[in-house]
Parts: structure tokens; sequence; C-alpha cells
């Protein structure tokens, strides 16, 4: 039997269990908001099982596979739906730089060392020697991140820099793979107050992000993990855009 039928028969077989206990205990002793609760509880403990079954079910080529499949059907996705928002984005950002402006690049976690990797990418270079590129990533200063999340509060850690040091015509690329990270919205509201273009990576339904930003880019995954692929692999994009666009020598 293979995981995948491993894990709809044990799924099926859990799932009529739970609705045949919690039809009987409603109908009998317990009352409609127990039974709810109950039905609830013991939903989440088998949804556990069934990826813990799962995991087990699938073997080590299996898992491979998967996940060589699901990363190209991402991938699949977002050059069926993106390559438009990513030439946009590509010229907002080209535009910027033209003009000596600031790109700016903030995340948290994997998004953090995709923005640290990003704006290497245009310090340094991408794809040949020319200028160097002003662009900073806002995750990278311990010192900054440490102060200000304690003497004012975490949520302001990208924000309380782009107050110091962004200015109209600058960027402010923020990389979230829900699109609802706090420090993140937080960076956007003050980044459009100041009349900084902002433009969201993000993933998922883009979350709160998406309605603030100026343009958005949204990984079409559910998966962090793909989500992740993604937005690296549109960062090399828009990197190469950009010292094609500028003619950079």
């Amino acid at each position: 039997m293979t995981a995948y039928n491993c894990t709809c028969a044990l799924s099926g077989a859990m799932q009529s269990g739970l609705s045949s206990y919690t039809t009987q205990r409603s109908a009998g002793e317990q009352s409609e908001y127990f039974s709810h609760y109950l039905y609830e509880q013991a939903f989440r403990v088998s949804e556990f099982l069934l990826n813990t079954f799962s995991e087990i079910c699938m073997s080590i080529d299996d898992t491979i596979h998967y996940h060589f499949a699901d990363h190209l059907k991402t991938i699949e996705l977002v050059h069926a739906v993106l390559v438009d928002p990513i030439s946009e984005i590509s010229q907002i950002l080209a535009q910027s730089l033209a003009n000596e402006g600031t790109l700016f690049w903030a995340g948290n976690g994997g998004s953090a060392a995709d923005s640290q990797h990003l704006a290497a990418e245009l310090v340094g270079r991408f794809s040949k020697k020319r200028k160097a590129l002003r662009s900073i990533a806002l995750n990278t200063d311990t010192s900054i991140l440490t102060c200000v999340a304690n003497d004012f509060s975490y949520d302001q850690i990208f924000s309380r820099q782009l107050e110091a040091l962004a200015r109209p015509g600058d960027v402010f690329i923020g990389v979230s793979t829900s699109g609802n990270s706090p420090n993140i919205i937080k960076a956007f509201e003050v980044a459009n107050k100041m009349s900084v273009e902002t433009v969201g990576l993000l993933g998922k339904d883009g979350g709160e992000a998406k309605s603030i930003v100026n343009v958005s880019l949204v990984v079409p995954s559910s998966s962090t993990a793909r989500i992740q692929e993604a937005h690296i692999l549109i960062g090399h994009i828009l990197c190469d855009l950009i010292e094609k666009e500028l003619s950079l020598d």
C-alpha cells in the first residue's frame, strides 16, 4: 500500500469513527457544546496522527520525489502568473537606483536571509562587473535590532530604520511568506507615509500586506518552503533585470 493509500485509509476510518462517536454523545448525556468541543479536539489529534502516519509510510525516495514535484509545480505557477508583476517591480527598482535611490530589504527568519542575499547581489554583483548599487538589508545590524526591540518594540525594528535612513524615491521591499509579519506591516505603513515606494514579496493569500503595498508579488503556494524557494528565484531574476535595464558597466 502506498503512503497516499495508507493516509487515505486511516483518514476515512478516523473521521468515520469520530462522526459516530460525537453523534452518540450528543444524542446522549453530553451537551451539544461538549460534543462539539470533543469533536474539535479529537479532530486535531487525528490530523496530527495522519501527518505522522504519512511521514512513516512515505519512504526516503518518496519524500525526495514529493519535494521536487512540489517545487516544480510552484515554479510553474509562478512562471504562469507572475511574469508581469516581476517585470513591473524590476522597473520600479531600476528607476529608483537610476535616480540615486536606495533599495531597502527586510524579512524575518528565512526571509531575513533572502533579504541579505539580494542586497548583497546588488552591492556586489549578480552576473557582471559593474558599479556598486545602493542596497541595504535592514535585518543585519544586531545592535540596532536589539536596541529598538528592547527600547521600543520588535514590531518597529525595520520601520525605525526607515525613519532614519529612507528618503522619498527610495524603495522598501518587505519579504514575508505570510504577508502578516507585524514588523513588516509596520515598515510598509511608515514607508508609505514617507513617499517611499513599497514592494511586497509575499506568499499564500498575500495577507494584510497585500492591501497596503504599492506593488505585491504573491507566490501561489501555502508551503513556506516553496514560497521561500520562489522568492530567491524571483530575487535573482530582479537582479538580472536591474543590471540589464540600467546597462551597467
